[in-house]
């Protein structure tokens, strides 16, 4: 027998055991789902707590302010006995001028000056009726300044619980002009009449407030919530949903604008779990806005955004990528005919890969995706190939090059970051500023998101990421 006769045999041999062999089985646990299996959903990010400052237009609630201050305070035909004096009584008048509103913190004050005249009588009962007055004759009326506090706070159902106070009623000036000193009586009446103005304003506190407290902020908050519970097509088939699930106050302030207007500045804290999906328009949550809380779980400073991506969709998004450029291996096309992705036990990712050509067959790649914490790039150290099926060069090739088919998968499935975080992408910076109504704007932006964790899950695959960011809402006109 010649040498090629005894060499022809033991090669054909050789090609079937490496025919045999190349084929494998893939593990029970990267199996599949059953196609009749409804997907898990997949776990809600962790809860993130973030300040959004509401700013609430407060010209309205000058006016109403500056319409419960009575414009005449008192009477002249309405005498007060004065009750440490036997005999002696008092009658007074006041008129009001414009009404200034300003807002230093949580305080707004209101100042107004007043210009008023008073009357005195004393009955001794022995001796005729002393009467007295200021101003005499044609001399100026005094005048005195006085000065309302109210304390600014949203009460729990979105209204205002304003609290407020007789700050001050004192003269204008420390001259005569603002005394009252009425002649023949000999005394100086200005303190006195003070405090009867300080007690008629107080009689007017309770309804002052009362109107304070019908001024509320549901409207326009109920409105941004419905704009924050729905979700913001931020590229092409991509969907930021922030589904927020409480909101609790941190402080009131007022704020003064560039043109002299007044803000109410209420920093509200949104409790948060913001999805980014890639695929079809995600439901709606609750529309519903609460009442404020008194407190909020969550992160606090910075927003974990959790990135789904749903197997179907990557399924998709490979397959056309793959489509577009083939893949060569030792001078072989690979056309890629279908890929599928699906999520496993244990957090595995496994690619199944149908591929026609030179080289054919369907492949499976498997492994647990993680993110390099150096190069920020996710990447699968662990892949390993499972070939179900192939013509025989891909089960020569696999047979005998497997080593070096898994160190190319490995190199090859890899993410860089700016790949999810560029424009259009799923976990691209955005502006989320846009209109509500015509006197309501949302005004803010997401910057760009740093990838923090990848997770494969039997439901989707997952991108954890922190996000800081701007948000604002602006009610003009109200």
């Amino acid at each position: 027998m010649t040498l090629l006769g005894l060499a022809l045999p033991l090669l054909m041999a050789s090609a079937f055991l490496v025919w045999l062999g190349g084929t494998h089985e893939l593990p029970t646990e990267l199996a599949p789902p059953p196609a009749a299996s409804m997907a898990p959903t997949p776990a809600p990010p962790p809860l993130s707590v973030v300040t959004v400052p509401v700013l609430y237009d407060l010209s309205g609630v000058d006016r109403q302010l500056t319409d419960q201050i009575p414009e005449r305070i008192g009477d002249l035909g309405d005498r007060i006995p004065a009750s440490d004096l036997p005999g002696l009584s008092f009658a007074f008048e006041a008129t009001r001028g414009p009404v200034q509103v300003d807002v230093h913190g949580d305080t707004l004050t209101l100042t107004t000056e007043l210009a008023y005249e008073g009357r005195g009588w004393y009955e001794s009962g022995f001796f005729p009726t002393v009467r007295a007055g200021c101003p005499a004759g044609s001399t100026l009326r005094p005048r005195a300044r006085v000065t309302l506090r109210a304390h600014l706070a949203i009460a729990p159902d979105w209204t205002l619980d304003p609290t407020l106070q007789v700050h001050a009623v004192e003269p204008l000036t420390s001259t005569d002009r603002d005394r009252c000193r009425p002649a023949g009586l000999q005394v100086d009446l200005t303190e006195f009449l003070m405090q009867l103005v300080t007690e008629a304003l107080e009689g007017h506190l309770a309804s002052m407030e009362n109107s304070l407290s019908q001024v509320s902020l549901r409207v326009p908050a109920d409105h941004a919530w419905r704009e924050l519970v729905t979700p913001i097509g931020i590229g092409p088939e991509i969907w930021l949903a922030l589904e927020p699930s409480g909101v609790a106050l941190a402080g009131v302030s007022g704020e003064e604008g560039m043109e002299g207007e007044r803000w109410l500045r209420a920093e509200v804290e949104l409790q948060l779990q913001p999805r980014v999906r890639l695929g079809a328009r995600p439901e709606m949550a609750d529309r519903t806005l609460p009442d404020l809380s008194d407190d909020l779980q969550g992160r606090r400073g910075q927003a974990t955004v959790q990135g789904e991506v749903s197997y179907t969709t990557l399924s998709q998004l490979l397959t056309e990528e793959l489509s577009r450029q083939p893949l060569s291996f030792m001078g072989r096309q690979l056309h890629i005919e279908e890929a599928r992705v699906w999520g496993a036990a244990g957090g595995a990712l496994v690619i199944e890969i149908q591929a026609n050509g030179p080289l054919s067959g369907r492949l499976w790649l498997a492994g647990t995706p993680r993110l390099d914490p150096e190069s920020g790039e996710i990447r699968v150290p662990d892949l390993e190939l499972f070939l179900a099926q192939g013509n025989i060069l891909a089960r020569l090739a696999m047979g005998t090059l497997r080593p070096r088919l898994t160190r190319m998968a490995r190199d090859w499935v890899a993410w860089a970051p700016e790949e999810w975080t560029q424009p259009g992408t799923l976990l691209a910076a955005q502006d989320l500023s846009h209109t509500i109504s015509p006197n309501m704007r949302l005004e803010g932006s997401l910057a760009a998101l740093e990838l923090s964790q990848i997770q494969a899950t039997p439901g989707a695959l997952l991108l954890h990421s922190t996000v800081e960011g701007t948000l604002r809402l602006r009610v003009e006109g109200a």
